[in-house]
């Protein structure tokens, strides 16, 4: 018996065997199939150019035994070899850059998503009411103060690097993440922000809690951070207006305040003044998370691109994984 192929352009093959069956109407045919094709699409990273990815596959016939419910000597396209594979671009993203990301990534806002706000896909300079979380867990971010549409952040197009982000007017504008439940009692936190003062005339939060973690503000040119009960300051910083990548980092199980939290712009660690004495957790109470403004003051003046935060110490390699993945992509 002759069996007769088509190869489909999805890389599936549809096979008649000799008697006039339907061989991949076979359920273990299909599923070997399918199984191809799944593999492709997730070795191609899920990206657009699968299709690509998958026409470059090296195809031989599968004989299929009896064992398969078909003729004997049934055939099937099966994969051989993937010649692309060894080259092929994984895109690089804070969840494929970092191990365990997908449970210890708790934050991730992408200003130069535009489908990742609220309203949908908004028009340059129009308010947004939610900044869609990209993490698992679905920590946005939405205005906070009243009236609700005088406080709201303005998304803006082709700001940096020819891509989107979110600006704050300095007067009101303020985000608050929800829920907060997450970040109470956390030993190990790792935040990222892109962004551009307008302004360091004033002292302008970028995030903060309403128990001052996770703060970081400009005082002047220097910057300030704050976390488990202390507060330290940088020296000689010469802050300016330009798009910088500010970097917090804690470890509440190390010793000593220099240990405990790490502040780097741009990749560069930097030398803190402290005051008070670093504890070893986020506070248990917390109830706020801010991007943008203090607890009802010090409201950012200027742009927001984009916000990553780990429930982790990331080390050294991840840092400098996640800060030159900021670095690149904002061309900065």
């Amino acid at each position: 018996m002759v069996n007769t192929r088509i190869m489909a352009a999805n890389g599936i093959s549809t096979l008649q065997s000799g008697d006039g069956s339907d061989a991949t109407a076979n359920k273990e045919a299909r599923q070997i199939a399918k199984l191809n094709q799944a593999q492709t699409r997730r070795q191609a990273g899920g990206d657009v150019t699968q299709e690509y990815y998958r026409a470059l596959n090296v195809y031989d016939r599968l004989y299929l035994s009896e064992g398969y419910n078909v003729s004997a000597g049934s055939q099937v396209w099966a994969l051989e070899g993937r010649p692309w594979y060894a080259t092929a671009a994984i895109v690089s993203s804070p969840l494929t850059l970092v191990t365990g990301a997908a449970q210890s990534l708790q934050i991730w806002f992408d200003g130069a998503d535009i489908t990742q706000f609220q309203p949908t896909n908004p028009s340059d300079a129009q308010g947004i009411t939610q900044w869609n979380d990209k993490s698992n867990f679905a920590h946005n971010a939405n205005p906070e103060g009243s009236p609700a549409n005088a406080v709201r952040p303005t998304y803006q197009t082709a700001e940096q690097n020819s891509l989107s982000v979110v600006e704050f007017d300095g007067a009101n504008d303020c985000l608050s993440i929800n829920p907060v439940a997450w970040i109470r009692g956390l030993q190990n936190f790792t935040l990222f922000i892109v962004a551009k003062y307008d302004g360091t005339a004033s002292d302008r939060f970028l995030s903060t809690t309403d128990t001052d973690d996770v703060l970081i503000k400009n005082t002047g040119t220097e910057v300030t951070v704050g976390m488990a009960g202390a507060t330290a300051v940088t020296s000689g910083l010469g802050l300016n207006t330009s798009y910088h990548r500010f970097t917090l980092v804690f470890d509440g199980t190390a010793s000593g305040d220099a240990n405990r939290l790490k502040f780097r712009l741009d990749g560069s660690q930097k030398s803190l003044t402290f005051t008070g004495t670093v504890g070893t957790q986020i506070s248990n109470i917390v109830d706020k998370i801010l991007l943008g403004c203090g607890d009802g003051t010090g409201f950012f003046d200027g742009q927001i691109a984009e916000v990553i935060a780990f429930q982790q110490t990331l080390d050294s390699t991840d840092l400098s994984d996640i800060e030159g993945y900021l670095a690149t992509k904002w061309s900065i």
